[in-house]
Order: structure tokens, then sequence, then C-alpha cells
């Protein structure tokens, strides 16, 4: 089993312990803890905007904009595994969600669940039909330019071509992200941030399940 590094371009080998330990336990829980604590943030935003302005999806989208802005600048001139764009891109997909009941809105996580589900088969399957698909290389088969960049001013310009890289190959990360993004506004929705003390036997279970 290997480890891609979106941010380096190469498989990391499963033997590095240390790496797949953190990975595990540490990266991939914040990731997930975050874009869902995103969509919870969401709409607490978005109540409290309601109550003060007419139109709080122009301020939401004003936000967005901003955090964008920030992600853009920080894979320029910072590091190309930049996070932040992809929150912005995610997040302007809530906006459609905002008004949606519960009940619709779990009908959208059970259809996206399926589909992820689902895609690693078909995936396998188109590839057998299209033999000539096992010629192209995978994400994995290249190292990221800026990565070799002689300067920091060649860096930059780098970054930029890798980027274009990268984005290609996200939709599956955006799309987990904004499945949590689409939870936290669920759970908002339930309103099991209420009286939770009430609720304690089934935050239980929920952290049992998925700790």
């Amino acid at each position: 089993f290997l480890i891609v590094d979106s941010a380096k371009g190469f498989d990391m080998l499963s033997n590095d312990v240390f790496h797949n330990v953190v990975n595990w336990f540490a990266s991939g829980k914040f990731i997930t803890l975050f874009s869902f604590l995103f969509g919870v943030g969401f709409m607490i935003f978005m109540d409290r905007a309601a109550q003060k302005v007419d139109s709080p999806n122009k301020l939401f989208a004003r936000r967005l904009t901003i955090l964008l802005g920030f992600g853009l600048l920080h894979l320029t001139f910072v590091w190309i595994g930049d996070i932040l764009a992809y929150y912005a891109v995610a997040g302007f997909l809530l906006l459609f969600f905002y008004k949606r009941t519960a009940k619709t809105i779990l009908y959208w996580l059970i259809t996206l669940f399926v589909i992820q589900l689902l895609t690693p088969f078909f995936t396998m399957l188109f590839n057998t039909m299209n033999t000539a698909s096992s010629a192209k290389p995978d994400f994995a088969d290249f190292e990221l330019t800026s990565h070799n960049s002689l300067t920091y001013l060649a860096s930059i310009s780098d970054r930029w071509t890798d980027m274009v890289t990268m984005a290609s190959s996200s939709f599956s990360t955006v799309y987990s992200m904004f499945f949590m993004f689409l939870l936290g506004v669920y759970f908002v929705k339930m309103k099991f941030f209420k009286n939770m003390e009430a609720k304690k036997a089934i935050w239980n279970r929920i952290w049992i399940i998925f700790a």
C-alpha cells in the first residue's frame, strides 16, 4: 500500500512507519475534522448573518473570495500544497444547501457516499476496458517542477505550472472535503449540538464508530 504525498508528487512506501502513523492518526484525522467543522461554521455564520443582513449568501461568498485570495497567494509564494483554495472552491457549493431541509441533505450525503464507494470499481472497470489508459502516467509517476527550481523566483512560476497538474488530480480531494462540509451542515440542522448532555449516548456511538 502506497501513500501519495500530493505536495511532492511521488509515492512514499508504506515501510516509512513514522510517516504512516502520523498520516493515519494526525494528518488525515485533522483534515477530516477541519472539513466537518467548516460545515458547522458555515451554518453558524449564515444563521447569524441572516439576522443582520438581507443577503447572507453574498456575505459568505465575499469571505470565501478572500479565503481563495489568501490560498492563491500562499501557493504562489510559499507552498504548492496549499489547502485554503480547495476549501474556498468547495465552500461555494455549500450556498446551494443552506436552505435545504435535513432530509434533503441526508439524501445528498447517502448519494455522495455511494458514489465514492463505487468509484474504485468503475475506475477499475474503465481501465480494464480501455487498454490505452494503462500507458498513461499516473500522478505518482512524476515529481513536481517547483521542487527542483534553482531559485526562489523560478519556483514561483514553477508552482503555477505544478498547480495545473495538481488541480487536474484533485477532484477526489475536493469531493471528500465537500462531503464532510455537508455532514457538518447536517449535524447542525439536526440540532446535534443543542442540549448535548441529553444526546450523550448518541455522541458516544458516533465517537466509537468514527474515532
